[in-house]
């Protein structure tokens, strides 16, 4: 069954007299806990491209229908409360709060949305990323890997459906990268989450179940690819 319906989606940027086409008529079906890797280069319109799935932008025209809801038609409020509740997302800068411990960090989404956390399975998420005895750490405390899991936790403690990661191991070396790609791939099946993940490493993208290449806006290429943790 189809999670993620999107439909002729295009964002435009002026600048000038020139016109760059980020996303450019782009058509695409994706499945419940499917795992989608989106791969390009740097200007290739695939941070844009996820920008518009999470609602974060707005198209210019098409349509990104997520579990039978058109977000391009939702107002700035209703998307922020979509996405609160509805999707997670992984940053490549993390994101995290320095003023908040590694655990409020974990349910600032929460406290944004005015809902008590469970925090059993905050718990749980935490030992399944090793980061449980970091709860009280505050972030500039942590490493690069670390901060990573915490912003994974951060993602997965709404239960959200749907996980969109951008470049989630850009700022990791390529021992801790597979490690944190071996952690969402398993936490994804175990909670049934289907994840998009924006790379620019197809040694990454090759985790995933379905590689999307982008170029100048355009879906380039698919290709099926069952990982190996």
């Amino acid at each position: 069954m189809d999670i993620i319906k999107i439909k002729d989606l295009k964002k435009y940027y002026i600048n000038g007299d020139i016109t760059v086409k980020a996303v450019d008529g782009i058509d695409l079906s994706i499945k419940e806990n499917e795992f989608i890797a989106i791969v390009g280069k740097s200007g290739s319109g695939k941070t844009t491209f996820l920008n518009l799935l999470s609602g974060i932008e707005k198209p210019d025209t098409g349509s990104v229908i997520i579990s039978g809801k058109n977000i391009s038609s939702m107002s700035m409020d209703e998307k922020a409360i979509f996405r609160r509740r509805e999707i997670g997302i992984v940053f490549q800068s993390y994101n995290l709060v320095s003023t908040l411990s590694v655990k409020d960090n974990i349910i600032l989404p929460f406290y944004l949305d005015k809902r008590k956390p469970d925090m059993n399975f905050v718990s749980e998420i935490m030992r399944f990323l090793s980061i449980e005895e970091k709860a009280d750490f505050m972030p500039h405390s942590l490493s690069g890997g670390e901060k990573q899991r915490v912003a994974i936790a951060r993602a997965m403690a709404i239960k959200p459906s749907i996980i969109l990661a951008d470049e989630p191991t850009g700022n990791l070396d390529s021992s801790m990268s597979k490690d944190v790609m071996n952690m969402i791939k398993i936490m994804s099946e175990k909670y049934s989450q289907t994840i998009i993940m924006v790379t620019h490493d197809e040694s990454i993208a090759q985790f995933a179940d379905r590689i999307i290449k982008i170029k100048d806006g355009k879906i380039v290429r698919e290709e099926t690819f069952k990982s190996k943790i």
